[in-house]
């Protein structure tokens, strides 16, 4: 490497240093009225119903509540505070002046992608919030199974994984042509009186699926 090509690379790695593409994921949300809308969400969702009433009566768009409006949002949210608990910001995938795309997680360790969307006024009143669970984004993709035996191993252990922490109880079977490939009982259909489930138990309300799996919820 010549002199003028080794400086020309110093120049580059300084320059890539100093301004990361803004396309790049981050941590902190930005300086912005959106992003500002944002943090008032999240600090709202985390304290109680009374500041989330507050914040949809103030910074949602006027359509926006006449289409859905407080009283069964506060019912939205008081059942997602129930099955999530509090929210941490983790990430911020995209923002423009009228959206921002971010990933949080739950206190109950649930990954989320939440979507928020703005009016075009200087305040950028929130006009609608999307929600979406997610697989943890920070963990590499699964490789395909590389074999029918290789697809039940794991499938046998991530439903393992789940009854040890009593996140899930049920029955799951795998079928193909008629022909079962795989069933197993997790947890009780009795908890009280310790009766577990079994590979024949019929789950009221539920039945067998298109997927070949039956479940109960908790």
């Amino acid at each position: 490497m010549n002199h003028r090509t080794h400086l020309m690379s110093l120049a580059i790695a300084a320059i890539l240093q100093l301004a990361p593409p803004k396309s790049l994921p981050q941590s902190v949300l930005p300086d912005t009225p959106a992003g500002k809308q944002v943090a008032a969400y999240v600090s709202a969702f985390n304290a109680d119903e009374n500041e989330m009433r507050e914040f949809i009566r103030t910074h949602w768009t006027p359509d926006a509540l006449k289409s859905v409006p407080l009283e069964p949002r506060i019912e939205r949210y008081k059942q997602m505070r129930r099955d999530l608990g509090t929210l941490r910001l983790h990430r911020v995938l995209n923002s423009t002046e009228t959206s921002i795309s971010t990933v949080m997680r739950s206190e109950k360790n649930e990954w989320l992608e939440v979507r928020f969307g703005f009016d075009d006024t200087p305040q950028r009143a929130v006009a609608w919030i999307s929600i979406q669970q997610i697989d943890d984004p920070d963990q590499p993709p699964v490789p395909p199974a590389t074999s029918v035996e290789d697809m039940l191993s794991r499938t046998a252990s991530y439903f393992d994984s789940l009854a040890a922490i009593d996140q899930f109880s049920g029955v799951v079977s795998i079928a193909r042509n008629d022909l079962i490939l795989f069933t197993h009982a997790y947890g009780y259909l009795d908890r009280e009186k310790r009766v577990p489930n079994l590979t024949v138990t019929k789950f009221k309300g539920d039945g067998r699926n298109s997927n070949g799996m039956a479940r109960r919820s908790r």
